[in-house]
Order: C-alpha cells, then structure tokens, then sequence
C-alpha cells in the first residue's frame, strides 16, 4: 500500500463514521453517518486489504452474491468499488467503507436495501436524493462522486467519507454549546442552504444529526450538511409522490408548521427548521416536544416556544435572530437563507441585528370583521361543538375557516388542539397515508383518553382510516365505545359507511358498516332505521355488481319504509332504485 493511501485509511480509522439511529425508527443517512471512534487494534488483522482488492480487479470474476447487506465485506461494486466494511444503515439503504480502486481513495458507498421489495417509489427516491446532491458543489456539502445501478448490487451512491462528529452528538455529549461556536455553524449551514435553494432543492429533513461538525484546535469548526433524502426539486411539478405509507416525512423535532400540514413548502421551511436546530443547540432540548408525533406536530402549528432560560446566557441579538426563524408563519420570517446568514454575521461581529417584524395587518382586519358578527352567533356555533363536535369538525375539515374564528367557536384549547390534529390525520388519509394518519387520531385520544370531546371528534376519521386498511372490526369497536347505546352506534356506523361509499368513492368499504348497521337497529328494536340502512345495503351490491343481491334487500326494506310518514325520501329513493334494477340499469356513479 502507498504511504498516502495508508495515510488516507489511517485517518478514516482514527474518526470513523458509523451508524446510529436514535431519532428515528426509519432513519436516513444522517442517522448513518453519526461519528464515534473506533480503535480496535485488532481490527486491521481481519480486514480485507484494499490495495490488493483493487490490484486484482482485473482477474477476479463477478463474484455470485446473496442480496442480503449483513456483510459485503470483499465484494465489488460495478468492478471499481472494494467494499470493507459496513458503517451503519437506515430504512432506505446501508453505508459501507469502500476504496475507490480507479481514483485511489477511500470513499463512502451506500447501497439500496436489497432484503426488501425495492418499489418504484423507493428507487425514484434513491435517484432524487442522487440527483439533488449532485446538483451542489459547496464546501459545506457532502459532496456525490457517482450514482448508478450495478447489476448485482443494485443502485447505489458514492460519496465523500466524512470526518466529524454530528451536531446532535455534540448537543448530547455538552448539553448547551456556546452561543459564539453555534452562530458560526450556522453560518455556514446558513451558506450551504442558500447556494441548495438557489439550485432549487429544499432539503426538507435538515436537524442536527444531519449535520457533522469537525473542530481542530486553534482553526474555526466547519459544517457538512448530509443527506438529501428527502429533498424537493422544485422544478419537478409531482414532486415524484414519493411519501410511503406510514413514514414520517421529515423529522417531526424539526418539521415547519406548514410541513406538519402537508401544504406547499418553499426555501422558508428549512429557515423554520433551521430555527429549531439553532434552539436546540443554545440550549440542548428542542423548542417543541410532545409525548407522541401527534402532540409534537400540534405544538408546530399552534405554540410559541418557551424563551431561553436566564441562566443560559444567550445574547438577546442571538435570541430574536432564534425567534423570527421560529415564527410560525413563513410570511413572519427570513425570507432567504441569506438574510438570515447576514444577520448571523451581524451577530457574530458585535453589529445591530435587525430583525424582521410580523406582518399584523391582516389579523386586525380579520379581528374587525369578527367584530361586526353579533356574539349570539359565536355562542350558539360554541354550543353546538359541545353537542356535535363530529359534524362541526367536518364542516371546520371541509371549508377553509379562518383561525381567528375557529379561537372565537372552538370552546376552548384542548378542542382547537385535537380539531387541528384531525386535520393533519385527514391529510395523511386523503395521501392514502392510513397507518400514518391512524398514528396521529392514536395519539390524540392518547393525549387525553378521558375526553369524551376528543373520541367524537376522532370517532369518524379513525373508523374510515381502519377501514382502508381492513381493521374492521377495531372500526366498530372505535365507534361502540364512543357512542354506547346501540341505537347510536348504529347511527354513526351508517355515517361511517356512508361516508366511505359517497364522499370517499370506495364502495367496497362501506358494506360491513351498513351491515352492522341493521344488526344494532335491530337490537334496539327500531325497524324502520334498519330498514334504511338495508337501502343503503342495496346500493353497496347493486354497484358491486350483485343485481339479485340488491332487489331481494330492498323488497326486504321497501314495505317497512312504507310505513314512514315523516320522511318520505327514503321510500320514493328505494322504489327508484329497484325500478332501475329491474330494467337493468347500471347504479349512479360514485365520487373518483
């Protein structure tokens, strides 16, 4: 081996970069590249000898390998890459120390998870974080040397082998770091930032793990930013869908209000997470933490951060520069990375810092409208939330309703906070995100599982998440332990399935709730509302192409609905519909 080649594996044995994944269970790259030491003086007796993999690259056949990531020690990637040893993993692929036989250099090599199906989506979210690193070139950035697919290995990524250790490690290792040392890291992560946006990729996932501090003594620290696993091109209009199932998307410690919302995101949501990272280093706990992923998310959207303590010490320039990154609406902060960099700059030189004020306009405006209304009408809204706080939540779901208003109508915190987590739920559901979404309803009644306020306004969303993913069963336990009496659960069964059929367009869900519908109407011997939820019993087999099903059921129910003289849209839509399958008409079309 050459005196700089052994020089160079010298130097990634002394400040090994290896994997930890403590933030969580699905952990990206950064969670890979968490820096610890590693001196075993053992350890080169036993491992493979780079030079020698690479001197006999051209004599050695493709070796037949299993598609299992445990141990590739020895093995060559695409004929160039001599894989070492395994550094750590994540949920989207495995980071190994590799030696770079054609450019003679010790590198970093993460490779797709082979052990699991690779979807479509998977792969496109492998190539994007590719293509966003790739699109950079700044010292403060990992830096990608090459992106392909081997035949036997599968698609992978090459990069630099970093040396340092991540901020989170630092954070934990010291607590609180110096207000000095932080604003010159963020400097830099501020630069680094900057020059991504002005390519068009917001990061999107950046905390302090993805970020990695090296230190020498007597010289400034420097700052990588890793992983662009998640990171928005945007100038790709689809943005390639690629949020999974169940997956966080983004780290929920330092995900923007707007982020926790699933709405369009800009350069100013990594500003907000930015802030988050900022707060968490002065002070070694992150600005908002709640008991589950839920409760975190709703402190986004709707709670100031607590100030710093006194006794930290923090200079008040630092403290507003933290706070504006931290407003809630991205209106309210920097608008670049830029300008948040120049008054890190600002701060770090001893100069006035001049921080951006709220825009308060609107919000008076809207308070003087509010005024105008006559306050019967607040309280009357207040009292049917206390009554009906499942139709009032749909309709607060279904119209966009300023937030002043929803302070004025909602009854008090803890209703607006478990509304507000509904909607984040209801967004996941309509992604087709339903073990996600089931997490955040979990969570809610979790946070107050005696409220009978927070189980009616999670009732309906929680019963239609379980029942996209077949839990149908758990659905109608939901709504039985809700609503108790057997005449109310049959009720909101009925909605629940109604609900599936028509607003959401999926037929094929809806028969068990009408089903059981009829079961408790039934038993709570009223006839005629089982015999309605029998009409909509039909409707489900006339559009899942049982024709015979249907007649026999609404000549089953058409006699008892005769019979009522309150309501007679039941009965007039039930010979409608039979009229229809007798002369072999198709049934109306759903919502798509």
């Amino acid at each position: 081996m050459q005196p700089e080649e052994e020089q160079a594996l010298e130097k990634v044995k002394a400040g090994r970069v290896a994997a930890s994944s403590a933030e969580l269970p699905d952990a990206t790259l950064p969670q890979v590249l968490e820096a610890t030491v590693n001196t075993n003086d053992n350890q080169d007796d036993t491992r493979v000898d780079s030079k020698q993999i690479a001197n006999s690259l051209g004599n050695t056949s493709r070796p037949k390998l299993t598609r299992s990531q445990t141990d590739l020690s020895g093995q060559i990637v695409s004929g160039k890459y001599a894989i070492e040893e395994k550094l750590g993993e994540g949920g989207m692929g495995s980071v190994f120390q590799a030696y770079d036989g054609m450019m003679k250099r010790v590198v970093a090599i993460k490779l797709l998870n082979q052990d699991r199906d690779a979807s479509q989506e998977t792969l496109l979210r492998f190539q994007q974080e590719a293509q966003a690193t790739c699109a950079l070139d700044h010292v403060n950035i990992v830096r990608v040397h090459d992106f392909s697919v081997c035949d036997i290995h599968g698609p992978y990524l090459v990069m630099d082998l970093i040396e340092g250790e991540p901020l989170s490690s630092l954070i934990a290792r010291k607590q609180k770091l110096d207000p000095h040392f932080v604003a010159e890291i963020m400097i830099q992560v501020a630069d680094a930032l900057q020059h991504a946006h002005e390519k068009g990729v917001v990061h999107r996932d950046l905390k302090p793990s993805n970020i990695l501090v090296a230190s020498e003594p007597g010289s400034l620290p420097t700052a990588k930013i890793v992983d662009f696993g998640i990171a928005k091109l945007q100038d790709k209009i689809d943005d390639l869908k690629l949020t999974k199932t169940g997956e966080v998307f983004g780290s929920p410690l330092y995900m923007s209000p707007e982020q926790c919302l699933a709405a369009p995101l800009d350069r100013r949501s990594d500003i907000y997470s930015l802030g988050c990272v900022m707060y968490e280093a002065l002070c070694g706990e992150p600005p908002f933490k709640g008991k589950n992923f839920a409760e975190t998310v709703i402190k986004h959207t709707k709670e100031k951060p607590q100030p710093f303590q006194q006794s930290l010490q923090i200079p008040e320039a630092l403290k507003r520069i933290v706070f504006c990154a931290l407003e809630k609406s991205p209106d309210d902060r920097y608008q670049s990375m830029q300008d948040l960099r120049k008054e890190l700059l600002n701060f770090k030189r001893g100069q006035f810092v001049r921080v951006k004020q709220k825009k308060r306009f609107w919000k008076i405006a809207i308070l003087a409208c509010v005024a105008t209304v006559p306050l019967t009408v607040f309280f009357s809204l207040r009292d049917a939330v206390k009554d009906q706080p499942e139709f009032i939540s749909t309709i607060f779901m279904k119209y966009h309703v300023p937030q002043i208003v929803e302070w004025f109508v909602l009854p008090d915190d803890e209703t607006r906070t478990a509304l507000n987590a509904v909607k984040i739920a209801m967004r996941n559901y309509r992604k087709h995100e339903f073990a996600q979404a089931e997490s955040v309803l979990q969570g809610i009644i979790e946070a107050n599982p005696d409220s009978n306020t927070f189980q009616r306004l999670t009732a309906w969303p929680m019963a239609r998440t379980l029942a996209r993913q077949g839990k149908y069963e758990k659905a109608e336990e939901v709504i039985r332990s809700t609503y108790k009496t057997d005449k109310k659960v049959a009720m909101n069964l009925r909605i629940v399935g109604v609900t599936l059929q028509l607003h959401d367009g999926h037929n094929e869900f809806s028969k068990f709730f009408f089903q059981r519908s009829i079961d408790y109407f039934k038993k709570a011997n009223d006839p005629l509302e089982a015999a309605r939820s029998q009409y909509l019993l039909a409707t489900y087999e006339w559009r899942a192409g049982l024709p015979n099903d249907a007649k026999k059921t609404l000549q089953s129910a058409i006699p008892v609905l005769e019979t009522d003289k309150k309501d007679g849209k039941w009965i007039v839509n039930a010979n409608n519909a039979l009229k229809a399958i007798e002369a072999g008409q198709p049934p109306p079309p759903l919502k798509q």
